[in-house]
C-alpha cells in the first residue's frame, strides 16, 4: 500500500513539473502583452484563471488586454471579476473606468476613478481622467480642483496645465486661462494646440497682435486652422464683431483629449 501512495505522489510531482502554474502563466501572458501579443497573452491569463479562478491578478491582466484590443465590454467583466475577488484595487477600478469611458458611460467612469482616488488619493492620472471626466459633462469648476491637483502633484506636467486652461476658458476666465497656456507652451514650446488656445484667449482679451503671434507658431507646428485664422483675421488687423465664431474656437476646435482614447489615457 505505502508503494502505491508513493507513486502518486511521484506522479503528482511530475504533472506539476510539467505542467506551469498560475504565475508562470501570467509571467508568460506578461511577456507577450509587452510585445503585444494580446491574442497570445489572453491565451496564457486564461490558463492562469482555469489554473486559479480567484487570481484577480490574472483577471486584471486579461482586461488590459481586451482593452488594448478594443474589447471594452469583455474588459469590463474581467475588471468586475477582479474587483470582485479584491475590492481594493487602485487599477481595477482605474481600468475599468477606462473602458467605461470607451463605451460613453462617463457617469460609471466618474464613479470607478472616484473608488480609485479613495484608495490611492496620490494617483495622479486617475484625477487627472476625472478631471476630463467632469470637463465632459461640463463640470468646469470640478475639473479645475482635479487638474489643480495633478498640478501640485506633477508640476512639469504641461498637458494638466492646458486641460485647466481650457476649463478656465470656458468658464470666461480668460486672465486665468492665459496664465495656464503660458505655462503649457512654456513646458511643451513645440504643442500648436497650446499656442492655438493661448491665440485665442488672448483675442478674448483684445490682444490681436498676440493673438496673430500665437497662431503664427500654432501654424508652424501643424495647425491648419491657425493658417485659416491668420489669412481671415491677422490680415485685416481687426475683427468687427465680437459675435464672430473665432472668439469661441477653443471650444468647438480643441476640446479634450479624452484620456483612455485617454491619456482615458489610460496607463495601459
Amino acid at each position: 500500500m505505502w508503494r502505491v501512495n508513493i507513486l502518486v505522489i511521484f506522479l503528482a510531482f511530475s504533472w506539476i513539473g510539467c505542467n506551469p502554474g498560475v504565475e508562470e502563466h501570467i509571467k508568460n501572458g506578461t511577456a507577450k502583452c509587452e510585445k503585444e501579443d494580446h491574442r497570445g497573452a489572453i491565451a496564457d491569463f486564461t490558463l492562469a484563471i482555469g489554473a486559479n479562478p480567484k487570481s484577480d491578478d490574472a483577471y486584471l491582466k486579461r482586461g488590459k488586454c481586451r482593452e488594448h484590443l478594443g474589447e471594452f465590454k469583455a474588459s469590463i467583466e474581467d475588471f468586475d471579476k477582479s474587483i470582485e475577488l479584491n475590492p481594493n484595487s487602485n487599477e481595477a477600478f482605474f481600468q475599468r473606468a477606462c473602458s467605461r469611458s470607451e463605451l460613453g458611460d462617463i457617469i460609471g467612469a466618474m464613479e470607478d476613478y472616484n473608488k480609485a482616488i479613495e484608495i490611492d488619493p496620490k494617483d495622479g492620472m486617475a484625477i487627472y481622467n476625472r478631471a476630463a471626466c467632469k470637463h465632459n459633462l461640463g463640470d468646469f469648476s470640478g475639473s479645475i480642483v482635479d487638474y489643480t491637483t495633478v498640478i501640485e502633484l506633477t508640476p512639469k506636467d504641461g498637458q494638466s496645465w492646458y486641460h485647466r486652461g481650457i476649463s478656465k476658458f470656458d468658464l470666461k476666465d480668460y486672465k486665468g486661462a492665459l496664465e495656464d497656456f503660458n505655462k503649457a507652451v512654456e513646458l511643451n514650446p513645440k504643442d500648436g494646440k497650446a499656442f492655438y488656445n493661448r491665440a485665442v484667449t488672448k483675442l478674448n482679451l483684445d490682444d490681436l497682435i498676440g493673438a496673430c503671434e500665437d497662431w503664427t507658431k500654432a501654424a508652424e507646428f501643424g495647425e491648419s486652422q491657425a493658417k485659416q485664422d491668420i489669412e481671415k483675421y491677422c490680415a485685416k488687423g481687426k475683427i468687427n464683431s465680437r459675435k464672430d465664431p473665432i472668439f469661441q474656437r477653443s471650444r468647438s476646435e480643441y476640446h479634450l483629449f479624452f484620456p483612455a482614447s485617454l491619456p482615458t489615457g489610460g496607463r495601459r
